[in-house]
């Protein structure tokens, strides 16, 4: 059975929500491996490892649901060998484009407005 993998810099409900609504529209059961937490560049290698040895023992490429805000940590968990969704890229980057947002330590914040000052 293919397993799924939630992995997170952070809480992991995040990848959960998003990786379990995709996975809802296959009449195909996984097991499920939730990883909170993934804070360092070590702890990221040994989510490669678990990764690979499921692959190793299944013959299956995992799936690898992602919301990781290092940039360090992402770059490694992207060279897993399971079949990978980074939810931040695909959701959160289009927001950086708009003049009103920023990024900051990983949350997104609402940029104060920019008005010119206009002289009547």
């Amino acid at each position: 059975m293919r397993t799924a993998f939630y992995i997170s810099d952070g809480t992991a409900i995040t990848a959960e929500v998003f990786g379990h609504a995709l996975l809802s529209l296959f009449p195909v059961s996984f097991n499920h491996n939730t990883i909170p937490f993934v804070e360092t560049e070590e702890q990221a290698h040994k989510v490669l490892q678990q990764i690979s040895e499921s692959f190793q023992d299944t013959g299956e490429r995992p799936l690898v649901f992602y919301t990781i805000v290092n940039v360090d940590i992402r770059k490694i968990i992207s060279k897993s060998v399971g079949i990978n969704y980074n939810f931040l890229d695909q959701f959160v980057a289009p927001l950086e484009e708009l003049p009103v947002y920023r990024r900051r330590h990983g949350r997104y914040v609402k940029a104060a407005p920019c008005f010119k000052a206009v002289q009547t």
